[in-house]
């Protein structure tokens, strides 16, 4: 998938994991894939929305580690969501609520909110 609106609405719909990747497989995703979006896309978003208050390290990246999976940013789907969360032209299409209702779905928002002062 290489549009960013559909996936960012789909998203920003749906209430819960498993209605995110619902709403991703109506737009003709795969179920394992779908799964990969809902769960890397608000990952990346979190991180880029933070990204000049807080770099790391991340509880996600330590988590990965420690069960001997690669890395995020060597993650094709990973690596697309954050071009596009730090590109301001793509982020030009999005409306600031969904942008941030993304960010808001990602496991490390508070956590980094935290630890870049915002909470």
């Amino acid at each position: 998938m290489n549009d960013l609106l559909p996936l960012a609405q789909a998203l920003h719909c749906a209430a819960g994991f498993d209605a995110q990747v619902a709403a991703l497989q109506q737009l003709g995703l795969e179920e394992a894939e779908a799964e990969r979006w809902a769960e890397l896309m608000p990952l990346a978003f979190a991180r880029a929305a933070y990204r000049f208050q807080f770099s790391g390290p991340y509880p996600q990246d330590k988590q990965r580690d420690l069960q001997g999976w690669p890395p995020y940013s060597e993650d094709a789907i990973y690596q697309q969501a954050m071009r596009w969360a730090c590109d301001c032209g793509a982020m030009d299409r999005l409306a600031p609520d969904v942008f941030n209702q993304i960010v808001r779905l990602s496991p490390e928002c508070d956590y980094i909110r935290s630890r870049a002062g915002f909470a």
